[in-house]
């Protein structure tokens, strides 16, 4: 046996597949560290994925994927009632990323049994196997080594392993449904059902349901559950079909944000040119540019739901559009009527800008001013009710979207207070001319 950290060998997927390549090592009672790195058109530069494999005596000892996201099993644990009481100290074991330290984290918690560690270390370790199984292109080496870390769980059989992870991807192919995997967000609606019987729901599809919150994957809540991710995925597409669950794409949320922030940028920009405007031409800029935010996001958002979910939506009716009427009464608060309309999903303010040529004055002032207030109501709704519920509950994309959002709400409502404060200082002169 060679040295500790000395390559035995290494290869390309394409000619020795993983499976080959492990059945090697089993034969060969090799102990050491296999690592494998994908490679293809979608790994971006600086997101390899990574997968290691530590093996004693031909045997598997654990399995780790990277990156994978922190599966946050102690707050899953809370959902369902695994705990009772949310301890501080416990919930930071949710930041941890690596499945084997987390487990093992659990087991010196007592948060589960000896019996409970080695089955969900051997469940993650199938879940992990089967992804990488998938990967035609990339390369693996293995590097012997003496002493291996061990966590407290026994070491499994690489034909058990490997059967059961072919197993699990054979079931995946079954799934029909579109662009749904393991990544897949399912999340609750935000107006289920009022006459749905809760109580007819089975244990396990009330858990499932339960830990469909936007923020765990399809393959955290088959590892808290400890079922397989196939099987929660039919869970989930019947709850779908209930009308209690919509479904987030990792992928397509990507393609959301990006829009997002391409949208907020373009308008942050002109913002930032509205000292050059005075009088009628900065109200109406402003209103452009209100406007125009609130037209790209309604617009984003029409197109995120019809590619997605339209579970949610009249028939005939565009995404944007119900969600515009949905939120109708936001105009009825204000006295623009006529002034503002919906058409075909957008919001037309054409008469408000139309107005100089008919009041004039203090009166013109008032209606602008209306006129912006209620479009920046709208705005609002739309980030809040239609774009925010379909973002990421965490990521860098998701974290950037916000910041960009508080930065061109905050300075957008820095010029409504402006404005109304001229407004008052105009009120002031006007009246102790009058008095004096």
């Amino acid at each position: 046996m060679g040295t500790p950290n000395q390559k035995i060998f290494g290869g390309n997927l394409d000619t020795l597949g993983l499976q080959a390549t492990l059945k090697t090592l089993a034969l060969g009672s090799k102990s050491g560290e296999l690592i494998v790195i994908k490679s293809d058109d979608q790994t971006q530069i600086g997101q390899e994925i990574k997968l290691q494999v530590s093996l004693q005596e031909g045997q598997i000892l654990s399995v780790n994927l990277d990156p994978t996201p922190a599966i946050h099993l102690y707050s899953m644990f809370y959902s369902i009632g695994r705990v009772t009481q949310s301890n501080p100290q416990h919930a930071m074991l949710d930041h941890q990323k690596d499945i084997s330290k987390l487990l093992k984290d659990f087991l010196d918690n007592r948060l589960i049994d000896n019996q409970e560690y080695q089955k969900r270390m051997e469940f993650s370790m199938i879940q992990m196997i089967s992804r990488a199984l998938k990967w035609e292109h990339g390369s693996f080496e293995f590097q012997p080594k003496i002493q291996l870390k061990n966590m407290g769980n026994s070491a499994k059989n690489i034909d058990h392993i490997l059967l059961e992870a072919m197993r699990l991807n054979d079931e995946w192919s079954r799934i029909t449904t579109q662009n749904i995997h393991w990544e897949t967000l399912p999340q609750w609606v935000q107006n289920p059902p009022q006459n749905f019987d809760y109580q007819k729901l089975q244990a396990e599809e009330a858990q499932i349901l339960l830990l469909s919150n936007g923020e765990n994957p399809i393959y955290a809540i088959a590892f808290a559950l400890q079922i397989p991710e196939p099987k929660v995925v039919e869970t989930i597409i019947k709850l779908q079909g209930q009308g209690l669950l919509t479904l987030i794409f990792s992928q397509n949320q990507e393609k959301l944000a990006e829009k997002i922030l391409q949208v907020l940028h373009v308008q942050l920009k002109e913002l930032h040119t509205i000292g050059n405007y005075s009088g009628a031409e900065r109200s109406y800029k402003i209103m452009d540019i209100i406007g125009g935010a609130m037209n790209g996001l309604l617009k984003i958002y029409g197109e995120y739901v019809a590619n997605t979910d339209t579970s949610q939506v009249m028939f005939g009716v565009l995404p944007q559009e119900q969600l515009l009427m949905e939120n109708r009464k936001i105009l009825d608060d204000y006295h623009v009527d006529g002034l503002i309309r919906i058409d075909r999903g957008m919001v037309v303010y054409d008469e408000a800008k139309g107005l100089a040529g008919i009041v004039t004055g203090k009166t013109l002032q008032e209606y602008q001013n209306e006129v912006l207030e209620a479009l920046n109501d709208l705005l609002n709704m739309v980030f809040v009710s239609g774009i925010e519920p379909k973002l990421a509950r965490n990521g860098n994309l998701t974290a950037r979207v916000g910041n960009a959002w508080h930065t061109f709400l905050s300075e957008v409502e820095e010029e409504l207070y402006r404005r109304k404060g001229a407004m008052n200082q105009s009120d002031a002169f006007f009246r102790q001319q009058y008095y004096s």
